[in-house]
């Protein structure tokens, strides 16, 4: 039986993931507010929060629906580095992440029947020593606003990771490895969302 996922993200690259994967999906974005969610919490449970509320929003309106929400969190010494509200905040983000190693925590949320399950994937990226014109331009280079922590992972970034200690996929804001024991807490079975079939000629 061919199922579809609502997709509660305007991310482009989730929308990529879930693409590259094959899985069946429509883009219906969340407009929760995500700080509501308070900086007080863990980069576990705060990428948790965010991701359930997110999903939440679009499951109230169809609640027999397949809604995957997710958020991704960048966590430094002890803080949260969100998307920057300016420029020159997202240069010094990215100023304080050179050289050293940071956390991605990528969170996911799967709502159907008026029931949830979720799940939290923790990354390790570790940057090269950058020196301030090369991040200036980095910055020209993405819509940095939108990128928490200051930076995509995707593109010229490459040039300056030194290690990824998790998958890409995650770092990108969508553990889509996981995506399959979700759906199976529910009952579901991946294979139904995909574009294949298991029928042999």
């Amino acid at each position: 039986m061919q199922k579809s996922i609502l997709l509660a993200s305007n991310s482009k690259r989730r929308h990529q993931i879930l693409s590259k994967v094959h899985v069946r999906h429509t883009i219906k974005p969340s407009y929760f507010d995500e700080d509501l969610v308070p900086l007080s919490l863990s980069v576990e449970e705060y990428s948790l929060q965010v991701a359930l509320r997110k999903g939440e929003s679009v499951a109230k309106t169809f609640p027999d629906a397949w809604v995957l929400s997710a958020d991704t969190s960048v966590h430094f010494e002890n803080c949260h580095l969100n998307k920057p509200k300016s420029i020159a905040e997202a240069h010094e983000m990215l100023f304080k992440l050179q050289g050293k190693e940071h956390i991605v925590s990528s969170a996911m949320a799967l709502y159907h029947k008026n029931e949830v399950f979720s799940i939290a994937h923790f990354n390790k990226v570790l940057f090269k020593s950058l020196n301030s014109d090369w991040i200036r331009y980095y910055h020209s280079t993405i819509d940095v606003l939108d990128a928490a922590g200051s930076y995509m992972i995707d593109g010229l970034s490459s040039l300056f990771i030194e290690k990824i200690e998790g998958t890409l996929e995650s770092v990108m804001g969508l553990p889509v490895h996981l995506l399959e024991n979700l759906i199976e807490q529910h009952g579901g079975n991946l294979c139904d969302f995909t574009e294949f079939s298991l029928s042999f000629p």
